[in-house]
C-alpha cells in the first residue's frame, strides 16, 4: 500500500472516530435527567445565564421576564 493510501485510511479513521464521538455526545445530551427531580407537580424551572450585558434600557429586561412569567405561570 502506498503512503497516500495509508494517509487516506488514517484520515477516514480519524474522521469516523470524531463523528462517532460527536454523535455520542449529542445523544447523551438528549437523555432524561436522573437527579430524581421528576415530582410531576407541573412546575418547570428555567435557569437563565448570560455572559453579556443586554443592550436594553434599564428595567426593560426585568419587564420582559415579568411578561413571560405572567403568560407562563407554571414556569
Amino acid at each position: 500500500m502506498s503512503t497516500v493510501g495509508r494517509g487516506q485510511r488514517r484520515t477516514r479513521i480519524i474522521v469516523g472516530a470524531g463523528t462517532a464521538a460527536v454523535t455520542l455526545l449529542a445523544l447523551a445530551g438528549c437523555t432524561p435527567g436522573t437527579d430524581g427531580d421528576s415530582g410531576g407537580d407541573g412546575n418547570v424551572t428555567i435557569e437563565f445565564a448570560q455572559w453579556w450585558e443586554p443592550e436594553l434600557p434599564d428595567g426593560e429586561f426585568r419587564a420582559l421576564i415579568d411578561q413571560f412569567e405572567e403568560a407562563n405561570p407554571d414556569i
